[in-house]
């Protein structure tokens, strides 16, 4: 291991922990490496870092009673992968059809649930921003592209954590924020954060190629 993952891991918990109310806080026992050997597999490769996160906690969530947020467990990203093919009847055209099972993405793994239908992932296959991640408005997933939420998944524990300290109050409950500031609320974990404390972010953002894939539609 790095020991970049275990230091940002260890931050964005004493972070969390110093802001919510401990019972809010809630970290997995480390993955074993059983588990992730075989969510290697399935996954088809998993991203270094993430899989230096998940041998640390499998897992990580604040259970607000507003929102849970949480980075995902290991059994969590494999269940994003389908298993066997699923057959059946059409309800609307009455024929037989077959459901085949969800594949690994090529580009991009799981790492975050953000309780609302929107996606984070930590890019891989070798392309544009490898080990970068990425949040994803599932009601713009169509046209709207990703927001870069941190160049690796250690500066992504950073960014995750200060977001939630900065837009949830010690119960974690929504906290009192300016309206005008749409960066805090429709950007949740934190595009705003992460420019603002990620210089790997930055000189992701400044590289034209980047910036134009993270804006075409459903990039890929």
């Amino acid at each position: 291991m790095s020991g970049q993952v275990k230091l940002a891991l260890a931050g964005a918990l004493d972070r969390l922990r110093s802001h919510f109310k401990t019972k809010l806080v809630l970290v997995g026992k480390p993955a074993s490496p059983k588990a992730l050997a075989s969510l290697r597999s399935r996954m088809g490769g998993l991203p270094a870092q993430l899989e230096e996160l998940l041998a640390l906690a499998d897992g990580v969530t604040l259970q607000s009673p507003f929102m849970p947020r949480s980075l995902m467990t290991v059994e969590a990203i494999g269940d994003t992968v389908g298993g066997e093919a699923r057959h059946g009847i059409n309800p609307f055209t009455k024929k037989p059809m077959t459901v085949e099972p969800t594949k690994p993405h090529p580009r991009r793994v799981p790492i975050g649930d953000e309780g609302t239908g929107d996606h984070t992932w930590v890019l891989r296959g070798g392309g544009l921003g490898e080990g970068a991640v990425v949040w994803m408005d599932h009601e713009m997933e169509e046209d709207g592209g990703y927001a870069l939420v941190g160049s690796s998944v250690a500066a992504y524990l950073d960014v995750w954590s200060r977001a939630l300290v900065a837009t949830l109050d010690e119960r974690g409950m929504m906290a009192a924020i300016d309206d005008d500031d749409e960066d805090q609320v429709a950007e949740l974990p934190g595009v705003r954060l992460a420019r603002e404390h990620d210089p790997g972010a930055r000189v992701l953002l400044a590289d034209a190629a980047f910036a134009a894939y993270l804006k075409r539609p459903g990039a890929s």
